[in-house]
């Protein structure tokens, strides 16, 4: 059982019903939010019921040991006497072994929405077993959210016609229809008819009363429900398959043979506010999102609503949202009152629909990202969309559209006759590394095996017995397609490449290192504005190959076209394209905009693009040192200290540290090098350590000045345009050194990345492996963290910035455990033995810590 998010205050209860007295309920357990546990009804039907916290009213039973996906409404009673209506979603899934049952606030959908354009009045309630449920009125024109009552009962809903003698409809709103409905006056006769249709609209259904068939007609064939056949009669057995796929998040691991984690993939779903159209747009969707700008004020406006009592929001369009009824209205009365609604989408989001004459799908990606997940990368986000602006709407990052045609007798000429091909992308910003680049072409090519294993004369034995001009046609013939409309729509693409050198500190060729030095100034490129045209193609009708071909043509077209902005936006030329795009956006906000917003926007483009050309020459020019100081473990603990910089504070500080370490990692190198060399190759090691040493005494000092430069520039920027707070999904996955692919722990990857932001030389080079947090014997409040890695053991305290203890594995003498104090490992350091407590009051839990030190042992390199 979990409780989970959307509702600040929600707060359910689980409690054993047994079709038994409120007062003689057992079992019951609370759930807060974002919680899960483990519950174990004493009813063996499995049914429960659910309440908000604080309310002394519980909610209609239900059974929990088959999926179901139901919609709960209940009257929330304080202890004061107030009431108010609140809907809650119940949703109850396999999960191995067990049923998994999420409770969450309402998305303002129900089980059916019941619209009544029809001109009479109507009054309905739901036919249950349990409970004699009282009618309600909809009223002509009027629409409303139905939820079941008793959600065990069956989904049937008793119909009647005000002021009509005409029997009781009984309409079954989980399946698809059309009927006709016959309506009697007084005298029992038949005097009209009225229809009604029961069709999907995305994940929520909807029955709908209408007065002629002509109207029924048109929504039967518009939600692709029913088909109207050859008589002219509605055949409602024609759709066969209905189904929608939802999964509001997503995450695909890319991990080579070493291993390491490369890559991780993210679809994910987030919360949208929208507003109910008049009619559907060209996509088809009755439901439109507002803007970036109108959704952040939303969310504000309903965050701080208890405080301010605020209800109304000032939407785009001279359109005014009122929040507390969710409607929506334009200030000068031009347009109808429309609905609104917040939901939360998921991240995945797929409608299929199969009937005689169509098949549609529907395809949202809500957003998606790929990060690197190499710990010493200087990108971490390699895709991800582009950062909207405040007019742009909040739309999925990628939508899809495909409906086809079945052939109603005979199949045509074409293999597929598409009625409607339609994809939207929206813009991406990519941002590659060659290093990122390299590891892939590595994962992809890691298992050389598989060409060594291929069996060439099986092949040649095969196609000797087959006429050849079989595969000529095999690769070359290809079917025929028809599309009334093909819909690419534009494709904006924002291209960053950065070379951040080789990783191998050999020194030995001295000259392709400085050529390649050259290579990471010169081939540093950010933000590309690729502009990609869209392609609408009407009344096609050609074969496979021809039709890919047109779509390839297109697009090389269209990248040719925007290839000189490649060469405008190499950061040590100063990026001019950047430059250019930001004054272009201030000056067009300052005519377009309201004038002191024009002026502000022009003021921070202008300065952000000028800091931003200063800060890319000398960046590219930092890049290029760090390079050339052949120093792997410099670049390490540069790249990792600048990708924690977001706010103006944190460039001036990486700033000037960079200046100091500059100076002081140069002139120690001049030593350390020449006898790290010696050790590890003998004469010919220590005449390298020699050069490493002395191009370092160079090109880390001036490196160090020009990143203080830069740093400058870019807390300048940082503090007029803000920072970008986006980061990757997760943490990069943690292996431990026994090289065992183990389910993802959140908890151990924070751990991992806590440990690398320790700024300790001696520590660059140590593998993490676990950490734990124990309490003090003598001290409840405080806690220590022991931190494991593959060569020491560390003991860190105050929020891991303050060092307890620090033994490396081949010190150790002897641990054993203190019942009720720890572990007691006893460590040699300079000949003298020293002995430190590992504090735990918990003997299972020293057991534990005992056991890792072990476990770690066999797979120590000094151990």
């Amino acid at each position: 059982a979990a409780a989970g998010g959307g509702d600040g205050e929600l707060q359910s209860a689980l409690a054993d019903y047994a079709a038994k007295p409120v007062s003689s309920q057992t079992g019951e357990l609370l759930l807060y939010e974002d919680q899960e546990t483990y519950f174990w009804p004493n009813s063996e039907d499995f049914i429960v019921r659910v309440r908000p916290q604080g309310s002394e009213v519980w909610s209609s039973a239900f059974r929990i040991n088959q999926p179901a996906q139901l919609s709960l409404a209940m009257k929330v009673v304080d202890h004061e006497g107030d009431n108010s209506l609140r809907v809650f979603d119940i949703f109850a899934r396999p999960s191995g072994a067990n049923m998994l049952v999420y409770v969450e606030a309402n998305a303002g959908e129900g089980d059916v929405r019941i619209e009544n354009r029809s001109r009479f009045d109507i009054t309905y309630r739901q036919l249950s077993e349990q409970q004699e449920n009282d009618f309600a009125v909809l009223k002509s024109n009027q629409s409303v959210m139905y939820i079941r009552q008793d959600p065990m009962s069956a989904a049937d809903l008793e119909v009647k016609v005000v002021g009509s003698h005409s029997p009781a409809l009984v309409l079954r709103h989980n399946e698809f229809f059309l009927e006709k409905h016959a309506v009697l006056g007084d005298s029992g006769q038949s005097e009209t008819h009225f229809f009604s249709v029961c069709f999907p609209d995305g994940p929520q259904r909807v029955l709908v009363f209408l007065d002629t068939q002509e109207q029924a007609d048109i929504v039967a064939k518009a939600s692709a429900v029913a088909v109207k056949s050859e008589d002219g009669n509605p055949d409602m057995s024609n759709v066969s398959v209905y189904f929608t796929l939802s999964l509001f998040s997503v995450g695909l691991s890319l991990i080579d043979s070493t291993p390491n984690e490369i890559a991780y993939l993210s679809l994910r779903g987030r919360k949208a506010w929208e507003w109910h159209l008049p009619e559907p747009d060209s996509w088809g969707e009755d439901w439109r999102r507002f803007s970036y700008t109108t959704q952040k004020k939303l969310d504000a406006a309903v965050e701080n609503f208890h405080k301010t009592r605020v209800a109304i929001v000032a939407a785009e369009d001279d359109m005014l949202v009122n929040i507390s009824d969710m409607t929506l209205n334009s200030k000068k009365g031009e347009m109808e009152e429309a609905q609104v609604r917040q939901k939360s989408a998921p991240g995945i989001w797929m409608e299929f629909i199969d009937s005689e004459r169509h098949r549609s799908v529907r395809l949202h990606l809500e957003h998606l990202q790929l990060d690197d997940q190499n710990t010493d990368t200087y990108v971490p986000i390699v895709l991800q969309p582009a950062k909207l602006t405040h007019g742009a709407p909040q739309l999925p990052f990628l939508k899809m559209l495909y409906i086809d045609v079945k052939p109603m007798g005979k199949r045509t000429q074409a293999d597929v006759t598409v009625h409607r091909a339609s994809l939207l992308v929206q813009e991406l910003e990519i941002s590659l590394t060659e290093q990122f680049l390299l590891r892939l072409a590595a994962l992809a090519s890691m298992d050389d095996r598989l060409h060594e294993d291929v069996d060439m004369d099986t092949d040649f034995e095969y196609m000797a017995k087959s006429p050849l001009h079989e595969y000529k046609q095999q690769g070359t013939v290809s079917g025929k397609s028809a599309y009334k409309l093909l819909e690419l729509h534009p494709l904006r693409l924002d291209i960053s490449f950065m070379m951040t050198g080789s990783d191998n500190d050999d020194g030995s060729n001295i000259v392709r290192r400085v050529l390649e030095s050259v290579g990471v100034v010169v081939a540093k490129i950010d933000n590309i504005p690729l502009r990609l045209n869209a392609l609408i193609l009407r009344d096609v009708f050609c074969p496979n190959s021809e039709l890919t071909s047109q779509i390839v043509s297109h697009y090389t077209k269209e990248g040719v076209k925007e290839l000189y902005k490649v060469f405008g936006c190499l950061d040590f030329l100063g990026n001019p394209v950047q430059l250019f795009g930001h004054i272009s956006t201030g000056v067009s906000d300052l005519y377009y905009e309201p004038f002191l917003e024009g002026i502000q926007s022009m003021a921070k483009n202008t300065v952000g693009g000028v800091t931003g050309t200063v800060s890319g020459i000398t960046g590219a020019l930092g890049n290029g040192f760090a390079a050339l100081s052949m120093d792997r473990d410099y670049k390490k603990s540069r790249s990792q200290r600048a990708m924690r910089n977001k706010t103006a504070t944190q460039f001036l500080r990486f700033g000037g540290e960079q200046l100091a370490r500059g100076f002081l990692d140069g002139v120690e190198g001049v030593f350390m090098k020449p006898w790290e060399g010696a050790k590890q190759e003998g004469a010919v090691g220590f005449l390298k350590g020699v050069g490493k040493g002395l191009l370092g005494m160079v090109a880390k000092p001036v490196g160090g000045v020009i990143d203080m430069t830069t740093s400058a520039f870019e807390s300048v920027r940082a503090a007029v345009q803000g920072s970008d707070e986006r980061k990757r999904a997760r943490p990069p996955r943690p292996i431990r050194p026994d090289k065992v692919i183990r389910p993802y722990s959140l908890y151990e990857a924070r751990g991992a990345e806590n440990f690398r932001s320790l700024d300790k030389e001696e520590l660059h080079k140590d593998r993490y492996f676990v950490h734990y947090f124990l309490n003090d014997a003598k001290n409840a409040k405080a806690k220590t963290t022991v931190v494991f890695t593959d060569k020491r053991l560390l003991g860190l305290a105050n929020g891991w910035q303050k060092t307890l203890f620090d033994v490396q594995y081949h010190c150790v003498q002897s641990k054993q455990i203190l019942p009720g104090k720890g572990v007691e490992v006893k460590y040699v350091v300079s000949g003298k033995v020293k002995t430190v407590v590992i504090p735990t009051q918990n003997d299972r839990v020293a057991r534990l810590v005992l056991d890792t030190m072990k476990e770690i042992e066999m797979f120590s390199i000094d151990g």
